[in-house]
């Protein structure tokens, strides 16, 4: 055995000082770029979920004025789970109908809030308007639908 290893040839220095400096440059160009992809990831992952935030809030409004009875201009309509004079409103980023969360806190991940809420009833329809942003203020999502009461007596 002594034999094969004496007879064997290994790496000069010249050799593996090259290779040493080669994966030295490698790893300064990954390390320079893991910023930019962090940072690209990060905004991935913001608009992502403001999007299914957004989803969430559309659907459960939709959910809620689908069923309001005896709408106002201003929004305030009689709730089928609220009772009389509920209103769709913004509390520190939150929506909810009067005390109540109208989706649980979970559904607000990594600090998206609601900012700019409307919600007007205007020839047998609601008109909602609403923005998602991040933690920085940064607008995410934009939406604006709206919804036809279907136990609307006007």
């Amino acid at each position: 055995m002594l034999k094969k290893l004496r007879g064997s040839r290994g790496f000069t220095l010249i050799e593996t000082l090259v290779a040493v400096g080669i994966l030295a440059i490698v790893i300064t160009v990954m390390s320079a770029g893991m910023p930019v992809a962090l940072h690209v990831y990060k905004e991935a992952v913001a608009s992502s979920e403001a999007g299914v935030l957004a989803s969430t809030l559309t659907e459960a409004i939709a959910d809620e004025l689908r069923w309001a009875t005896d709408p106002q201009a201003d929004g305030i309509y009689v709730s089928t789970v609220y009772g009389t004079g509920a209103q769709i409103t913004v509390d520190q980023g939150h929506l909810t109908v009067g005390d109540y969360p109208l989706v649980g806190e979970r559904a607000y991940t990594n600090g998206l809030k609601v900012d700019k809420f409307e919600c007007k009833y205007k020839d047998g329809t609601f008109e909602v308007r609403f923005k998602i942003q991040d933690t920085d203020g940064k607008e995410r999502t934009d939406v604006e639908f709206q919804i036809v009461p279907v136990n609307d007596s006007k």
